[in-house]
């Protein structure tokens, strides 16, 4: 930001700098030419009054040449000035402008974000309560199974009784047929 507002004003006082000089140069004239006015005094010899009137003419003209050159240049100076300072105002209004449209846009992430978060968590809980429903149905088939298991073991168990039974009746048999 720093940075920014650095190359603003330097670029600010680049444009100012012909201007300035500009007006330099047109108040070093007009000092020149009311020096050269004040200083000057007719050659007796050699000049007229109409030529010592004529040269304090023409003197006068670029004086106030100089002079209309300088107010001209004062005038675009200020004018320059005002357009820079509106620009300015112009420039911050903009950023005041994005900085509360950055601050809005990052009150939405935020709420997207706690939002978010929310239903995180609830698809969590809903994974939780889903593998619990999961783990009781496997538990719950494993308990069949090992019911089945224990019905079936019985039965053999029976069967083999029942076996058992019928080789002792036959053995018994055999001996008295026998």
């Amino acid at each position: 930001m720093e940075d920014e507002e650095q190359l603003d004003a330097r670029q600010q006082r680049e444009q100012r700098q012909p201007l300035n000089e500009q007006v330099r140069q047109s108040l070093a004239e007009f000092r020149q030419a009311q020096q050269e006015t004040a200083g000057e005094k007719p050659h007796i010899e050699t000049e007229t009054p109409q030529d010592a009137a004529a040269k304090k003419l023409r003197i006068e003209k670029k004086a106030l040449q100089s002079v209309t050159e300088f107010r001209k240049a004062q005038q675009e100076a200020t004018g320059e000035k005002l357009r820079i300072e509106k620009e300015a105002h112009q420039s911050a209004a903009e950023f005041r402008k994005a900085q509360q449209e950055a601050a809005g846009e990052k009150l939405r992430i935020e709420k997207e974000a706690h939002q978010s978060a929310a239903e995180f968590r609830k698809a969590q809980q809903e994974a939780a309560g889903e593998k619990l429903r999961i783990e009781k149905d496997r538990m719950s088939q494993q308990a069949r199974i090992a019911a089945l298991n224990a019905a079936a073991n019985s039965g053999l168990a029976r069967g083999e009784a029942d076996l058992l039974a019928m080789a002792e009746r036959l053995l018994v048999w055999v001996r008295m047929e026998g």
